[in-house]
């Protein structure tokens, strides 16, 4: 063969290894390949603004409705709390439509953006809705507004 086909096998072949090295990813590493490289997108950033948007007001939204829960001292407090509630309610509902509605590689960015604000929250509404639902008077009021709050996980 020809020293210069060879030499043209070899540059060949050296310029295919190092795209396959650039753009597979390299284990042990965060980020690696290509987009390692180029500085690769957030979970958050490949979200869509208004899967952000629904993210940030579903946790605004449950943790303003465990607040109330938390500050509940008595039975006119829970009535009030029923009648107050539902505008919260309705938007944790269309919070949860939206962010339900995810699939993908789209819910598993969600998932890494907002899991353990998600966890936080849900957590904290279940334990404050358990306190109030605990006391029997005090369930029967607030039970039908509660129960109406789907938790996104």
């Amino acid at each position: 063969m020809p020293r210069r086909t060879v030499s043209r096998i070899t540059l060949s072949a050296a310029l295919a290894l190092a795209a396959v090295a650039l753009v597979s990813p390299m284990s042990g590493c965060q980020s690696g390949g290509l987009a390692g490289l180029m500085g690769s997108k957030s979970a958050m950033d490949m979200l869509t603004p208004m899967v952000k948007d629904a993210a940030n007001s579903y946790i605004a939204s449950l943790t303003s409705l465990t607040s109330e829960l938390k500050n509940l001292k008595d039975l006119q407090g829970v009535m009030d709390f029923a009648k107050k509630a539902q505008p919260t309610v309705e938007q944790l509902s269309s919070s949860y439509q939206t962010l339900s509605g995810t699939t993908g590689e789209e819910r598993s960015n969600l998932m890494s953006a907002f899991g353990s604000q998600f966890k936080s929250a849900n957590s904290g509404f279940l334990n404050q809705s358990s306190a109030v639902k605990s006391n029997t008077l005090w369930g029967q009021i607030a039970s039908p507004v509660l129960d109406k709050v789907k938790l996104f996980q």
